[in-house]
């Protein structure tokens, strides 16, 4: 569960019509449901991640699953496999391994270790698995980070140039005007 909510207060939200009464515990269904069966491990949201595979395969994840990575991506190829030449052999095979994985009560928990966490020019972190560091989506994410964060250096120091060009016409308006004043 999230936080202090309990199991009463989700039940009263699910069952809640129109406008959300307790927006935490609406926070907390969404959450849930997003790591139900069908999510590998626990990680950042897709739209944090310079290395989303969108709907495929979580090729980069072998340090982050573990040792069972190679099941689920034998899964994967024969899900695929079944979908192009449906045979009832392989639909069995698929089943059982299924199966076996529908009784892992929680996905596999985040492992910052085998993360890389970057921040863009505004300081929000973006992370991509360390397997794909040197894949094109991550290389050319890191690359768009970069000139942005390169971009923002620039205008604040030509924000900061003119800042003191104007001070020091000012200073010199000021001493001229003392000068005169004399």
């Amino acid at each position: 569960m999230q936080g202090a909510l309990t199991l009463d207060d989700l039940r009263q939200e699910m069952g809640a019509t129109g406008d959300a009464a307790n927006k935490e515990a609406v926070w907390a269904i969404t959450s849930a449901f997003c790591w139900m069966p069908g999510n590998l491990f626990l990680g950042p949201l897709n739209t944090l991640r310079l290395d989303d595979p969108d709907e495929d395969f979580e090729s980069h994840a072998q340090d982050q699953v573990g040792e069972r990575f190679p099941r689920f991506k034998q899964a994967f190829e024969d899900i695929k496999t079944y979908v192009a030449d449906p045979k009832p052999e392989r639909a069995k095979q698929i089943a059982a391994f299924l199966k076996e994985v529908a009784g892992q009560a929680k996905p596999i928990p985040f492992d910052d270790s085998v993360w890389t966490r970057v921040e863009n020019e505004n300081g929000e972190g973006r992370y991509y698995l360390n397997r794909a560091a040197s894949t094109t989506d991550v290389m050319t994410a890191l690359a768009q980070i970069n000139a942005a964060k390169a971009a923002k250096h620039s205008a604040m120091i030509e924000e900061h140039n003119a800042w003191h060009a104007a001070q020091q016409e000012r200073w010199a308006r000021e001493a001229k005007a003392r000068k005169a004043a004399k």
